[in-house]
């Protein structure tokens, strides 16, 4: 009997063991998961990080934008580059005069052939954008 009770007890033995490795492997697969993850989170906090910091200097350029833009120096500029002028302002276009012609040497070609005076012919619907309609609606050009 004493053999016996020494044969289970060295099942019972393996059988705890065989529970202890199982349960300590799943807690280093667990562990290990757990640590992957947190690798993952800290490098998506970093990305998240640098990309507010790239939208804070985003903003501050966009607030100095139109802090510039809202002045009325800047308002006045854009209009004066615009044509616009104000009412008790006069303005003076400077013409120059006109420049001396140039000796063209006189070639019987160029007499010959008077200039031409018409204008070229405007064709209102020969553009790409009336092409791509009537490719689209007739499936013609």
């Amino acid at each position: 009997m004493a053999w016996r009770s020494k044969l289970e007890q060295t099942k019972a033995t393996r059988f705890i063991g065989a529970a202890a490795v199982i349960l300590g492997v799943m807690f280093a697969v667990a562990f290990g998961g757990k640590v992957l993850e947190a690798i993952r989170l800290r490098n998506w906090r970093e990305r998240l990080q640098s990309e507010v910091q790239q939208l804070e200097r985003q903003q501050a350029d966009w607030r100095a934008q139109y802090e510039r833009m809202s002045s009325p120096a800047w308002r006045e500029k854009e209009l004066r580059d615009a044509g616009w002028k104000k009412e008790d302002v006069v303005v003076l276009q400077v013409v120059t005069a006109t420049p001396q012609a140039t000796d063209i040497p006189a070639t019987p070609e160029a007499e010959a052939q008077p200039p031409a005076l018409t204008a070229p012919v405007m064709r209102w619907f020969d553009n790409p954008n009336w092409h791509a309609w009537r490719r689209l609606l007739g499936g013609f050009d």
